[in-house]
């Protein structure tokens, strides 16, 4: 039986957790988000689909059947009787994922963030426990940011939330301040486990031997060059491109890996790792095309080790060539039609509506299939 070693991450909302996350994932370790869980089990169908509508009633659905999140989460946030309703029948379910994938999953470093961590089945899985704080107006700012919300809907989400006084915390990290800060209190607190942690230290070593740590990290990303960062902030944000200095804190908020692409150590792949889909974009007019396919192999390898269920190629410039080469790797152009057959896509956030030519390969071993 596989025996990962599991980093569980806590905090209120807007406190950055995703981010302190994601820059564990660029050491290789498999991110999971207890809310991507939840989101796949309220998809039709599934059992906390069913459940949820049982308990809530047709009144939280769409007209297409499928569940109005809006109108759940308005419901629930506005009521905590309605919330520990929710959570009855969603926690439980998220548990049993956790255990299905911990005992096959490919790979031994795993982290999970979960707000309510501390409330739930989870923290008995969880090896080291960190917990990620912040002021309120950093708060505050996050969530007008990347959520829209305005004081009022913020301040009653924060008020809501509960953790427990008594509560085992391993470390504390504050992330008000940028990216580097922050990135210095996890590389201090990793260094400090490999140090002190001898579990930590004997799986990090049986990580290291299974998949190759290929994604630029954050020092990494601040010596590349900036002229070949241009074209992935085109991609990435492009409305943050007024303050070219900080790129990389541009790409990692929003959550972005960078790889070299091999034989090209100036140019790079930029791609997500979101809802268990890897999506790659990449302008191929001026890349070879086997350093393309190379550097996609590479990114397959780790999507494979952290359960992905897709790859998703998001490509301006392609040529016949390399879609024939494409093909044969196993992907395969994705219609509108055939978008919807695959319900794990749905996820997938499409820059400007649409794709310029989505090609899809399918994983049999993604963590979909633990969704029950």
């Amino acid at each position: 039986m596989n025996d990962p070693f599991v980093i569980g991450i806590s905090g209120s909302i807007g406190s950055g957790k995703s981010l302190v996350r994601h820059l564990l994932a660029l050491r290789g370790v498999l991110p999971v988000d207890a809310d991507e869980l939840i989101h796949f089990l309220l998809m039709e169908g599934k059992t906390g689909y069913h459940e949820v509508v049982h308990a809530f009633g047709s009144e939280i659905l769409e007209d297409n059947g499928k569940l109005d999140r809006e109108k759940l989460g308005n419901l629930v946030f506005r009521d905590p009787r309605q919330l520990q309703k929710l959570e009855a029948i969603l926690h439980p379910l998220v548990h049993q994922i956790m255990l299905d994938m911990l005992a096959i999953s490919p790979s031994s470093l795993i982290v999970v963030e979960a707000i309510k961590l501390y409330t739930s089945q989870l923290l008995q899985l969880c090896d080291s426990r960190w917990f990620v704080t912040a002021t309120l107006d950093s708060q505050l700012s996050r969530l007008k940011k990347t959520r829209g919300m305005d004081v009022d809907a913020a301040m009653q989400r924060l008020h809501q939330q509960y953790f427990p006084e008594d509560a085992q915390i391993d470390y504390f990290i504050e992330n008000s301040g940028n990216i580097e800060e922050t990135w210095e209190q996890v590389n201090g607190i990793w260094y400090e486990m490999c140090s002190e942690n001898s579990k930590f230290r004997a799986t990090l070593d049986r990580s290291a031997k299974k998949v190759p740590r290929v994604m630029l990290d954050y020092p990494a990303m601040q010596l590349a060059e900036r002229h070949a960062l241009q074209p992935l902030m085109e991609w990435a944000a492009s409305d943050s491109l007024q303050d070219p200095v900080n790129w990389e804190e541009v790409i990692f908020n929003k959550r972005y890996f960078v790889n070299r692409i091999p034989s090209s150590p100036s140019a790079f792949l930029l791609w997500k790792f979101d809802h268990f889909n890897a999506i790659v974009s990449m302008d191929a007019a001026e890349l070879d095309e086997s350093s393309i396919l190379s550097a996609l192999e590479e990114i397959e390898m780790i999507a494979c080790s952290w359960l992905g269920n897709n790859m998703i190629l998001n490509i301006r410039n392609g040529s016949g060539s390399l879609e024939e080469k494409l093909c044969i790797a196993g992907y395969h152009e994705c219609s509108t039609d055939s978008w919807n057959r695959h319900p794990f896509l749905e996820f997938v956030p499409v820059k400007g509506g649409t794709m310029e030519i989505p090609w899809v390969k399918l994983f049999a071993d993604g963590i979909g299939r633990f969704i029950p």
